[in-house]
């Protein structure tokens, strides 16, 4: 088997069954998640595990080669237990990064997103100001929240959040839809749309997850 054939085969195996969407609901509470990633782009995968540290803190674990990086976050809902990371490569550069779920609200669940950087260490992506990224989703009958991703610009793929609020009238909703270009750790704004006053089964309001794998 060619070099190029091994990569592709593994890569392929790695995306399979990077992301995996379970139900909060019918978790168990597990205190310890593993999964596999290509995080450095050398086609191979890696070891990832998160790990609850206490009831406010989980630890993200990463073996790249003979390197391991760890980095700690916050962790609100530990009845729950830490729940499965998800694998993505959200600039397409072969290089995966792993979104993790650290809070689950009410009605919302919020999550961060961390890469694997070239000098070893695990780096949470930010916008231009510093400010870390978060994805939602969820939001119950005051709001629809979500993430998806569109690769239809120029073979470049793009991060697309929703946010919209339940209008005053109790029946529509307003809000926006917004594109990211992930690249080197950092999160840019190429377009918003606005979104106003749609139906809750609107198309504009859906997301799909799983088109970031």
């Amino acid at each position: 088997m060619s070099r190029n054939l091994l990569r592709a085969v593994t890569a392929t195996a790695v995306a399979a069954t990077a992301l995996v969407l379970l139900p909060l609901g019918s978790a168990s509470a597990d205190p310890v998640r593993t999964a596999a990633a290509d995080l450095d782009g050398d086609g191979r995968a890696d070891r990832v595990t998160l790990s609850q540290v206490d009831d406010q803190t989980q630890s993200l674990t990463v073996v790249v080669g003979d390197r391991t990086a760890t980095a700690t976050m916050q962790w609100w809902a530990p009845a729950t237990g830490v729940q499965p990371v998800r694998v993505t490569d959200l600039d397409r550069n072969g290089r995966q990064e792993l979104i993790v779920l650290e809070t689950v609200g009410a009605n919302t669940d919020t999550f961060s997103i961390w890469e694997y950087t070239t000098s070893g260490s695990l780096r949470r992506v930010t916008r231009l100001n510093g400010e870390p990224v978060q994805l939602y989703e969820g939001g119950g009958v005051a709001a629809h929240s979500g993430y998806e991703c569109d690769d239809n610009l120029a073979q470049q793929r793009v991060l697309v959040k929703l946010d919209t609020l339940r209008d005053d009238n109790g029946v529509t909703y307003s809000g926006t839809r917004t594109g990211y270009r992930i690249t080197g750790g950092l999160a840019r704004v190429l377009w918003t749309v606005p979104i106003s006053h749609v139906s809750s089964d609107d198309p504009v309001t859906a997301t799909d997850p799983g088109t970031c794998a």
